[in-house]
């Protein structure tokens, strides 16, 4: 079963990039060598033709096809013509297609983007800030200047999972309580959409902390384990005289310095004030179109990411709303916050400035705007305190409809055009290292208790493949693709014990009892292991002989071949029903394209037989960047490894829902 299977339609737009049309060798047919291709888009499945032309077909042997990013694009190179390709597409972002042929490199970039059907019409989101008094404007107004860039973005509707109850955002739920820190606030505590909750205390967001007490700085030191400051205030916007956040010993602080999309517009007071005020729901995605800003944010979420949960991160601005916000919204989005969710956590800031802060904003605006000689300096005033004090949730949804139609997703926007930028992937060498980082925000920041696991030593025995082994590994069906993994094993007493429970994913069908191929069910049962394998070293693994896994490694999808469900090394053509069936990435798992998924990974011995459409290639793997599996059983890396660590050649996995999985028939005995 595939970890990874993109739905809804998925395209490859195709922009030639050919170089070195004049080969080394002085072979007359190289000469005229191209490599061609119509700009054209496919949806997901369909097939694209490529083809380096003016090579005959016995010298085409020669050519050496690679794609930069097998997960984005799929590469098949024709038997009986090596000139030619077919791509397919297998997720949105960017990949190369590079044909070697006598020593020159014939390039093809290839961008996958979503031509998801147009939205149907949905109704503008509303401001939830106050709106502002209205006031005859003065002849000192001046026009707003136009945007630099377009700022127009098609609404995108937001989808929640079915079932799935949104979270109660309470500003007294998180509040820091800092008494000298204005939006001080945890952006944790929020159920996910695939039923983890972001951890308490590790990432804090707030105003600036130049006017923070001794006593607030202890506090963020020791009861939050402060390991790292991020500033995004910047020379151009923000006043930082005598503002720099203070020292605290064993705290970095890091400048991360944003300038907002509309605060540089205009010549003079009035002109920046109406210019920021008039552009305000433009300004995140504005901004986020900004390279600059992209490197700064991208500091934070690196560092994130690296920290591996270790310390907390506080991050702010001037006011901790904009850029602050901004950042919270990236970080929730990629815990798997919903969106509504994320929207209504951003809202808050309109809750934590009391009358009287806005107040003092207001006074202090008045008088420079009085001393400029201003009229109706108090329609200005109203302004800067709005400007400073709130936020409006249609600048956010802007935002995040710019991102999904960049990218079909907001994390995929943030792993290809933040986190994994030219720049990082060049330097790394790993094409993937976007997702890399996402995967650690996602594994240290979110966390699941396995309750329904509680105590299942007391009732192990109950269950009928208890009785014929001393090692158990229960997958316990929560609801949804949710699962509680236990391993359990007999002590020298005959006694069950605990190894460890864990939160898992299952199928996206969840638990099926009839499973078919292809239906991203789980199967329901219980099973034996039959083979380990991975693509890191083998850590330990004594029950079973460790494969590492290369680029040869395929485990068989083809039903009614007599390999299927089986591993196989290197390809090969099939005759079923008289047809002739090339093994590939599209009806077979290609292991090596499942980084990080089969980092570690345990077969689970179900249609050992090869029962044809019965299913194949259900395993016990790493998790991957899903809420689900294509119907294996996914856990952490962390204790995947110490499965493998621990299993014993005759342990049996049980699965089934929480409600039915004692009675579980012992199917292999």
């Amino acid at each position: 079963m595939k970890i990874l299977r993109k739905t809804g339609a998925v395209a490859i737009a195709l922009s030639m990039a050919v170089t070195g049309l004049t080969p080394i060798s002085a072979d007359v047919e190289a000469k005229s060598v191209k490599l061609s291709s119509t700009k054209k888009t496919i949806e997901i499945g369909s097939s694209k033709k490529l083809t380096l032309k003016g090579v005959s077909k016995s010298a085409a042997k020669k050519i050496e096809w690679t794609v930069s990013k097998k997960k984005i694009l799929k590469l098949t190179v024709k038997k009986k013509n090596p000139a030619k390709v077919t791509l397919k597409a297998k997720s949105v972002g960017n990949a190369t297609v590079k044909a070697n042929y006598l020593g020159k490199v014939y390039k093809c970039k290839i961008t996958v983007v979503n031509t998801a059907a147009t939205p149907a019409p949905t109704v503008a989101a509303v401001a939830t800030t106050p709106a502002v008094k209205s006031a005859t404007p003065s002849p000192q107004t001046t026009k707003t200047p136009e945007p630099t860039q377009e700022a127009t973005v098609t609404p995108v509707p937001v989808q929640l999972p079915a079932g799935f109850t949104l979270n109660t955002v309470k500003k007294e739920d998180q509040a820091l309580g800092l008494d000298s820190i204005i939006n001080a606030r945890d952006i944790g505590g929020y159920k996910t959409m695939d039923g983890f909750t972001v951890k308490r205390g590790k990432l804090l967001r707030t105003a600036a902390l130049y006017s923070a007490s001794e006593e607030d700085l202890k506090t963020l030191k020791d009861d939050y384990n402060l390991g790292y400051v991020f500033d995004f205030r910047s020379e151009e916007i923000d006043d930082m005289e005598g503002k720099e956040d203070p020292e605290i010993e064993g705290v970095e602080n890091i400048k991360a310095p944003i300038v907002l999309y509309g605060f540089g517009n205009g010549n003079n007071q009035l002109e920046k004030i109406n210019s920021f005020y008039n552009e305000f729901e433009n300004t995140y995605y504005m901004t986020l179109k900004d390279a600059e800003s992209r490197k700064q944010l991208k500091k934070l979420l690196k560092t994130v990411a690296l920290n591996r949960g270790k310390k907390s991160v506080v991050f702010h601005c001037s006011a901790g709303k904009d850029r602050t916000g901004l950042a919270a919204a990236l970080l929730l989005a990629i815990l798997g916050v919903d969106e509504e969710t994320i929207y209504n956590d951003f809202l808050l800031t309109n809750e934590y400035y009391s009358e009287e802060v806005k107040a003092n904003i207001y006074k202090a605006a008045i008088e420079r705007l009085e001393a400029a000689g201003v009229e109706n300096p108090e329609v200005y005033a109203e302004r800067v305190v709005e400007i400073q004090t709130t936020v409006r949730k249609t600048s956010m949804v802007k935002a995040f409809d710019y991102m999904k139609q960049q990218s079909g997703s907001v994390v995929e926007y943030i792993k290809n055009n933040i986190l994994g930028d030219e720049e990082e992937v060049l330097e790394t060498g790993n094409a993937q290292i976007g997702f890399k980082y996402i995967k650690l925000i996602k594994q240290y920041y979110t966390e699941r208790e396995a309750t329904s696991l509680e105590g299942a030593v007391d009732w192990i025995d109950e269950i009928p493949a208890a009785k014929t082994t001393d090692q158990l590994i229960l997958v316990a069906g929560v609801g949804g693709t949710n699962a509680d993994v236990g391993m359990y094993e007999k002590d020298a007493n005959g006694k069950w014990t605990e190894i460890f429970k864990t939160y898992g994913l299952i199928g996206r069908s969840q638990f099926q009892k009839d499973k078919k191929e292809g239906d991203g069910g789980t199967p329901i049962g219980t099973f034996k292991f039959t083979h380990a394998f991975g693509l890191k070293d083998d850590p330990g693994c004594s029950a079973f002989e460790y494969i590492k896994a290369d680029d040869d490694m395929y485990w068989n999808g083809i039903s009614g071949c007599e390999d299927y469900n089986k591993p196989v090394f290197g390809v090969k053509t099939y005759t079923v029903d008289g047809e002739e069936i090339e093994m590939t990435g599209d009806n077979s798992e290609h292991i090596v394209d499942y980084d990080p998924g089969y980092n570690y990974t345990l077969n689970i011995g179900y249609n050992e037989d090869g029962v044809k459409d019965k299913g194949s290639a259900i395993f016990m793997h790493c998790f991957h960047n899903n809420p689900y599996t294509g119907g294996c059983v996914a856990i952490s890396e962390d204790f995947m490894k110490t499965v493998l660590c621990k299993v014993k050649a005759d342990c049996k996995i049980v699965m089934n829902t929480i409600d039915n999985i004692r009675e579980t028939e012992d199917t292999v005995g």
